[in-house]
This record gives structure tokens, C-alpha cells and sequence, in this order.
């Protein structure tokens, strides 16, 4: 009985604050995208395709880095989107075709708040 409490008292607390860490994990990582996206959309807006690129693979090397470990514990649905939008905006991009750009930015920007909401501490998700 004595070994179940502190296994009880060990392991759940843990739990917890991992939990923590990996919703806030996500969620940087969506804030961080969203404003990567917001400077994609403002250089195309302005007519500086090259600053759009540039942010795009900003955005890239970014979601690189932590696209496998947000696969851990984002549903893989929800990081495959952002991959896919992604591209497209890179292929928007890279063929000079605006709208492409940022019907999928918009979509990208989508994709990127998709990542923590359910992590997000919320009725729904604790019940």
C-alpha cells in the first residue's frame, strides 16, 4: 500500500508538469509561427516578395527544429497540416504567384493555432 501512495505521489505530480511543459511548448511554438506568418503576409503586402522568403525560411528552420518532438504529443494530423501549408507558401513563393502566397499563409496561420488547442488547459480538454 505504502509503495502505490508514493508511486501515486512520484508519478503524478510529473505527469503534471510535464503536461505543462508540453502545452507551453506548443504554444510558443504557434506564437512564434503566427508572427513569422504575419511578416510573410506584411512583405507581400508591401511588394517585397525576398523579405516574404526570407521569413518563410525563418519559419522553415523553425518548424525543423520541433516538428518531430511536437509529433510526440500533437495529434500528427494537426503538424502535418502546417508542413503542407508551409510548402505551399514556399511554392507560392518561389513561383511569384501572390494569392497562392497568402490564401495559404492564412491557412498556415490556421494550421499553427490548431497546434495547442488541445493541450490548452480547458473544461473541454480536462473532461
Amino acid at each position: 500500500m505504502r509503495q502505490k501512495v508514493l508511486s501515486i505521489a512520484v508519478a503524478l505530480p510529473l505527469v503534471v508538469v510535464m503536461g505543462l511543459w508540453t502545452m507551453s511548448a506548443a504554444q510558443r511554438v504557434s506564437e512564434q509561427g503566427q508572427a513569422m506568418v504575419d511578416e510573410i503576409e506584411a512583405a507581400m503586402r508591401a511588394g517585397e516578395p525576398e523579405s516574404a522568403c526570407a521569413a518563410a525560411r525563418a519559419l522553415e528552420e523553425t518548424w525543423e527544429k520541433w516538428e518531430a518532438a511536437l509529433q510526440l504529443w500533437v495529434c500528427h494530423e494537426d503538424t502535418d497540416q502546417v508542413r503542407e501549408k508551409l510548402l505551399l507558401v514556399l511554392c507560392g513563393l518561389e513561383n511569384d504567384d501572390r494569392g497562392m502566397v497568402m490564401e495559404n499563409a492564412a491557412l498556415l496561420r490556421e494550421a499553427l493555432t490548431h497546434l495547442h488547442h488541445r493541450d490548452d488547459v480547458t473544461w473541454s480538454n480536462v473532461f
